[in-house]
């Protein structure tokens, strides 16, 4: 009998949180991620599963389900998600080329109330206004060219995220940085340089220093601005250390002794996360399991937990907080 998306889920999530670690990461939100999920998923669709959970305060999980291919045809299951049908429609004409990626974000505690859209374009620009029109917001497209024109060297916008329709809410922009996380782990200027290049002021020298300090130790980082709704630049900046090469059985160590654990350390320092953390190499794992298909031949199953990245979100005045993502993932093989 082949195994369905919510069972690949199940067991991944299980296997994370052997050992006591789901509750103590996930908390109270744990048991409503299997409901969630399976209203969520589309139809004849695998997606990558990335949930994420703070690094302090009361433990607690949101979810974003992305893919990397969408078949046509394939329909949201749950009525409360047939808003977004439009958007998978059109991903499943494109989707196929090297690095688009569309998916939706949701908050667990709340589901169909607080739903965001994601969309990976990478370097293809032109797939923005199909992909805005595809969830009503052809009108934001200006503002995202805008200040994607204004990003540095480096700074390559990858990535768009929104909650469509619901007034006020800021429009996410992000990308990817391996080359010029290097300058930026040893400047301090160059990270004022380049805030000032984009437009984004809400910085002081505390968390240019704190920014370096993050990317001095991490191999590669990515980077997030909110545009507000009038076309400017919000407060928040959110900057992550990707932990995206590293292997299941690398995992313990990396974040033991390894980069990750130096990472986690300095957050751990700041105040910005607690014991935790320590749980977190553990949740890693990798395996190709055998199972039965609906023909009566034996398949392959590959599962995974990965880690992904962790996230300092600075808010203004406001303390910063910190935040970790593990990617679950089967691929039959």
């Amino acid at each position: 009998m082949r195994r369905t998306g919510a069972d690949n889920f199940d067991l991944l999530l299980d296997i994370a949180g052997r050992g006591g670690r789901g509750p103590m990461l996930y908390g109270e939100s744990l048991h409503l991620l299997h409901r969630v999920f399976e209203e969520a998923l589309l139809s004849s669709a695998n997606p990558a599963v990335y949930v994420e959970f703070p690094l302090s305060g009361k433990p607690c999980v949101d979810m974003q389900l992305v893919y990397d291919r969408v078949q046509r045809g394939a329909e949201c299951r749950g009525a409360g998600y047939a808003a977004y049908q439009p958007m998978f429609d059109w991903f499943s004409e494109i989707c196929g080329a090297d690095g688009l990626s569309c998916g939706l974000a949701i908050d667990v505690s709340k589901a169909e109330d607080s739903i965001g859209v994601y969309f990976q374009h990478r370097d293809r620009l032109d797939f923005l206004a199909p992909f805005l029109e595809s969830v009503g917001e052809n009108e934001r497209l200006s503002d995202y060219l805008s200040i994607a024109a204004h990003m540095p060297y480096g700074w390559d916008a990858a990535y768009i995220g929104l909650f469509p329709k619901r007034a006020g809410m800021p429009m996410r922009i992000g990308g990817y940085m391996a080359e010029e996380a290097r300058r930026l782990g040893r400047e301090t200027a160059y990270w004022a340089e380049c805030f000032e290049a984009i437009g984004f002021h809400a910085y002081d020298e505390d968390m240019l220093r704190f920014c370096r300090e993050i990317a001095r130790i991490s191999p590669a980082i990515e980077y997030q601005f909110d545009i507000m709704p009038d076309g400017t630049l919000g407060e928040d900046f959110g900057l992550f250390c990707s932990f995206r090469k590293v292997r299941p059985e690398e995992a313990k160590q990396c974040m033991e002794t390894g980069y990750g654990g130096k990472l986690m350390e300095l957050l751990e320092a700041r105040g910005l996360a607690d014991s935790r953390w320590r749980l977190i190499g553990g949740t890693a794992f990798g395996k190709a399991i055998p199972f039965r298909l609906e023909d009566g031949k034996e398949g392959q199953l590959a599962l995974c937990v990965l880690l992904d990245c962790a996230k300092v979100k600075f808010r203004g005045a406001k303390p910063p907080v910190a935040k970790f993502y593990l990617m679950l993932r089967a691929v039959e093989l």
